[in-house]
């Protein structure tokens, strides 16, 4: 069991010829860990190059050598003024509480099911795995949403409930589905036993099929995941533009930009079977990029019919996940991976594009937008006369938001900000 996990780990890699795994790995990249991508397949593709002078990519070159995405989405505007990619911070907040945040705005939460998912998402160790297996059928329900979020598989038990996961993610449609399920049992049971795997009728062929199959599985759930959120720089992946009373989304396609066919090795290769694989490879990945930009833009300009509000009046509005998964038509795995460590400029600043989802709160605002407020107050308040909750329960008010003081109360302690009196003795 050992040797089999150790040798998993020493060959896995990027395997270009699935085009699911290559996409999804694409949308849950940063703009950053998308350029690490990109220089790491145009090390294995010598048909592929990066033009270090890029400045704008000539016209309808992608069009006619890697079809590129389309014209309506590759308008660009001259930024009107200059912008600080550093001007907006979010809180930092921990791995543990990023992925609660995701699980309640993906799905409808009672009280008792956050706290139970939270004690599950506490319990996870450093790979991604749950250290606690007793769980009751509550419980037992709350892990499977948990594994369905951003990063995938997340609260799985071990390698074997992991790598069966994948496995039905990658290939429940496909005719060796159910074989390379009875593959993974044995070898997690036996190990690579060749007398056993004979055993369920597998011959020395289908045996090296399914070992590269699974080489593109990733070992552990938090592979290539750090816990840490603190980022040096931040890149907005979509930039939201004001023309006239439109809000227009464009991708930053920076990194992918720079991508250009070798056209002279393309004549030199006498290979044609090799020359076929290196093309393919090309438009594999000119899809997992298309896609992943398509997809961002999808959300996007949900985002901006939902919180037009925001973009004119600084203003969010409720808007969850699931409710953008149903307008979309993708699973909210998918929105969530798809809005993983992607931020949007807009108007010189940078938000992180969670900021725009919020569950509503009981008095029919998004939660987010009644936290900034009374953080705002806080920040502002005389040092002197701190604000009591009654105080900014009547801020709340004059912004229309009709809350009780208990509620009041629950909001401060979710910001981490001490009563009154403490906040006074600490200025004195």
């Amino acid at each position: 069991m050992v040797e089999l996990r150790h040798e998993l780990n020493i060959n896995l890699g990027l395997i270009l010829t699935h085009q699911l795994d290559l996409s999804l790995k694409i949308l849950s990249a940063s703009l950053i860990e998308l350029q690490e991508q990109i220089d790491e397949i145009v090390l294995q593709n010598p048909l592929i190059d990066i033009d270090k002078n890029y400045t704008i990519a000539p016209n309808n070159y992608f069009e006619s050598k890697f079809k590129e995405l389309e014209q309506s989405y590759k308008v660009k505007f001259e930024s009107e003024e200059e912008y600080d990619e550093l001007d907006f911070i979010e809180q930092e907040t921990t791995f543990e509480q990023k992925l609660l945040q995701d699980l309640i705005l993906s799905y409808d939460l009672n009280q008792k099911e956050i706290k139970i998912a939270e004690q599950i998402i506490n319990s996870i160790d450093e790979k991604g795995y749950l250290l606690d297996y007793d769980l009751d059928e509550d419980s037992k329900r709350i892990r499977k949403l948990i594994m369905n979020l951003e990063p995938f598989g997340i609260a799985t038990k071990n390698t074997k409930e992991f790598f069966h996961l994948q496995n039905e993610f990658f290939y429940k449609n496909e005719p060796f589905f159910n074989k390379l399920k009875e593959f993974l049992d044995t070898i997690f049971t036996f190990g690579l036993d060749i007398k056993k795997l004979q055993k369920i009728n597998l011959s020395n062929n289908q045996v090296h099929f399914f070992l590269e199959k699974i080489k593109a599985f990733r070992p552990y759930p938090l592979y290539g995941y750090i816990k840490s959120s603190q980022e040096d720089f931040l890149y907005y992946d979509i930039e939201i533009k004001q023309i006239g009373n439109e809000f227009i989304p464009i991708v930053n396609d920076e990194f992918s930009n720079k991508l250009i066919v070798n056209e002279t090795l393309i004549k030199q290769i006498k290979d044609e079977d090799f020359l076929k694989e290196k093309l393919k490879e090309i438009k594999v990945l000119h899809d997992a990029i298309n896609m992943r930009h398509q997809t961002l833009l999808k959300i996007a300009n949900i985002v901006i019919q939902k919180q037009r509000l925001f973009f004119e009046k600084g203003l969010l509005q409720p808007l969850s996940m699931s409710s953008v998964a149903i307008l979309i038509g993708y699973s909210v795995s998918t929105i969530s991976r798809a809005l993983s460590n992607k931020y949007i400029l807009f108007k010189s600043k940078i938000y992180p594009f969670k900021i725009f989802f919020s569950n509503e709160s009981k008095e029919g605002i998004s939660k987010h937008r009644i936290l900034e407020i009374i953080k705002t107050a806080i920040a502002q308040e005389d040092a002197s006369n701190p604000l009591d909750d009654e105080s900014l329960r009547q801020i709340l008010i004059k912004h229309n938001i009709n809350v009780t003081r208990r509620a009041v109360v629950k909001y401060r302690q979710e910001l981490k900000i001490p009563k009154a009196k403490d906040r006074k003795s600490e200025f004195i």
